[in-house]
């Protein structure tokens, strides 16, 4: 009999070779996903398949005979929002969202053994021009409908975790799921914004995140014309925040808190007087 033991084996593969995800011995799944064009990834997660994480910047957006999308293949359409590249969480771009009646289009699922048991997580990052701003914490919603999106299973409200700057942290926990669906039956997951502008309010989303409740996942986003890490999002979903000098070179870090941010690291580099 073989001494060796097999410890971890990779599941599924991109057509680039990246292993986008791996199960080891005690059956506990870990996934990655590329974005960028495939080059980078954009999101790690231990203790979650493939098709149950999702993480969105907004920076990205790709075309197919004149549709736009996202990463994961989430649809850009005008109707739920549009880019914004002058107001941003994170990079250099957001979503700004219109009212709406069936919500930002996030990810089909399959209804796993872990989501039926523990449920799902969602997390957001919103920024608002509303005189109120605390009218988001019950028009904000995270929803479940079915596979073809018509019909609503459930809609939880999103609540206010943090306040860094300008921006604020939500979430949401969709859980019960067991008391609606079976094994292997397909859903649909939505974030619904249900406040209709009286005037000109504004309302924005960027970072947007969705997983198993019981994941631990790490996020990333990237400048679109260096490819230079921008951003890294821990599993709390604070950014540490990558600032580089004019030769691409890392000068700052910060990290984001409840109190704003926090300079962790400072570089400062010693440039040579040339003799003439």
């Amino acid at each position: 009999a073989s001494k060796w033991m097999k410890l971890n084996t990779v599941t599924t593969y991109s057509p680039n070779g990246n292993a986008l995800e791996e199960e080891i011995i005690l059956g506990i799944k870990s996934a990655a996903k590329f974005g960028y064009d495939k080059l980078l990834p954009y999101l790690v997660a231990q203790n979650s398949d493939y098709q149950s994480v999702l993480f969105e910047s907004f920076e990205n957006r790709y075309e197919n005979n004149g549709s736009f999308f996202f990463e994961d293949g989430i649809n850009n359409d005008p109707a739920d929002g549009i880019v914004d590249a002058a107001v941003s969480h994170s990079g250099n771009k957001s979503l700004r969202l219109k009212d709406q009646d069936n919500g930002f289009d996030l990810l089909k699922l399959t209804a796993t053994d872990q989501l039926l048991s523990n449920g799902i997580l969602m997390k957001v990052w919103v920024k608002t021009d509303l005189p109120d701003p605390a009218v988001l914490d019950s028009n904000l919603k995270a929803q479940v409908r079915d596979a073809a999106g018509n019909n609503l299973i459930t809609s939880v409200n999103f609540e206010k975790v943090a306040l860094s700057g300008e921006w604020m942290l939500y979430q949401a926990k969709i859980t019960d799921l067991s008391m609606h669906f079976g094994l292997n039956v397909n859903f649909r997951t939505y974030l619904k914004y249900e406040f209709t502008p009286a005037g000109t309010e504004n309302v924005w989303i960027d970072d947007v995140r969705m997983q198993p409740l019981d994941a631990q996942m790490t996020t990333f986003v990237y400048d679109l014309n260096t490819l230079r890490l921008i951003t890294s999002f821990d599993d709390q979903h604070f950014g540490l925040y990558h600032q580089y000098n004019g030769e691409g070179k890392l000068v700052r870090k910060l990290i984001e808190t409840e109190r704003g941010m926090k300079t962790v690291q400072e570089t400062q580099y010693n440039t040579p007087l040339t003799n003439r």
